[in-house]
């Protein structure tokens, strides 16, 4: 499997087509993955944003100016080893500024991401608060150390490496769940779902069927969007950190 196909299988990149598909475009996407996966991950999600009809690789005029790994409304900044520095990220705001060549939209990588400075890192917080409207921002980044105020404004993604896999479990006891919080408190809906789908997993697993029915019960009602993003966070809390009954709930919501 090359790399491409691999970022194509990843449930990362189902999420991104799923809200691409309803419209759901994000200013600025927040990819961790590994760092020899950087560019081509930039371009892969680059060539769907792109493409004047939203396939990704047709013969629209906008497809049609793709050289290589090259685009003139893509804009790649950074590589593997090191990331852009603060004049560099400056420049870039003013690039990606600029109206779009052949696409409806501009796109900036950023390669790296977890290797800003801290000013670079906040030179970059006015641009994803207020992004232009034509213009998607793409972070990529290894290690999981964004800095929270970015990390925040972002659409975050996974997709796993073989030799760095992040399982996803239910939290335990309540340090455990306050970090959980912590991290997920500004999750959108996509990336819920791809946490009760690891959870899910997980559960089966072990053979514990009986909270994974549970947890697949959630999982049904967010996919259904019956309920908002903040009520499903909120039945999570409830039903796996607070331990209130499923059934006396949630028997009203189907």
């Amino acid at each position: 499997m090359d790399n491409s196909e691999f970022i194509r299988n990843s449930n990362a990149w189902s999420s991104f087509v799923d809200s691409f598909q309803e419209g759901i475009i994000p200013h600025t996407l927040a990819i961790r993955t590994k760092k020899n996966l950087h560019y081509e991950c930039a371009v892969l999600f680059a060539r769907k944003l792109l493409c004047l009809n939203g396939h990704g690789n047709d013969d629209c005029p906008s497809c049609r100016e793709w050289h290589d790994l090259a685009h003139p409304d893509l804009l790649i900044y950074g590589n593997g080893d090191k990331a852009p520095g603060i004049d560099v990220l400056r420049e870039m705001m003013q690039d990606v500024a600029l109206k779009p060549v052949m696409s409806n939209r501009r796109v900036a990588a950023i390669l790296s991401a977890d290797k800003l400075s801290v000013p670079a890192s906040n030179s970059l917080l006015k641009l994803t608060e207020e992004p232009p409207n034509h213009s998607v921002i793409i972070l990529l980044f290894e290690e999981d150390n964004l800095i929270p105020t970015l990390r925040s404004r972002s659409r975050v993604l996974f997709i796993p490496w073989e030799d760095h896999f992040e399982k996803m479990e239910i939290p335990e006891g309540e340090e455990g769940w306050i970090d959980w919080i912590r991290k997920h408190s500004e999750s959108d809906m996509e990336d819920l779902i791809s946490i009760l789908d690891s959870w899910i997993d997980d559960r089966v697993e072990i053979k514990d069927f009986e909270k994974a029915n549970r947890l697949e019960s959630i999982r049904l009602l967010a996919k259904s969007r019956k309920l908002s993003r903040n009520m499903i966070f909120d039945m999570i809390c409830l039903f796996f950190k607070e331990g209130f009954i499923f059934d006396d709930i949630s028997g009203d919501l189907w």
